[in-house]
């Protein structure tokens, strides 16, 4: 660790391009982290909503969301679960 932070504090030693290098890892760390958090918000979104149908018994509902991606989402709205867009239903 001592290593890391004398390399880091010490320019002579930095070589060329590493700030631009370091800006990219964390930016491309950022976005990774950003599409896990939109495919376990998704994820929990359909749990969710396959929870409901079933409760709802609405077995040919289920059958339908999970092949009709178009369907899946009108569902979604409809049943206020999908994330940052609320619908007024």
């Amino acid at each position: 660790m001592q290593y890391k932070k004398e390399y880091e504090s010490n320019n002579e030693l930095l070589p060329a391009g590493w700030e631009h290098e370091k800006s990219l890892r964390d930016y491309n760390s950022a976005v990774l982290g950003n599409k896990q958090i939109g495919f376990d918000e998704g994820t929990d979104a359909l749990g969710e909503l396959i929870r409901i149908l079933l409760k709802e018994k609405k077995l040919d509902e289920v059958n339908r969301v999970t092949k009709n991606k178009k369907y899946r989402k009108k569902m979604l709205k409809e049943y206020n679960l999908l994330y940052g867009k609320k619908s007024k239903a």
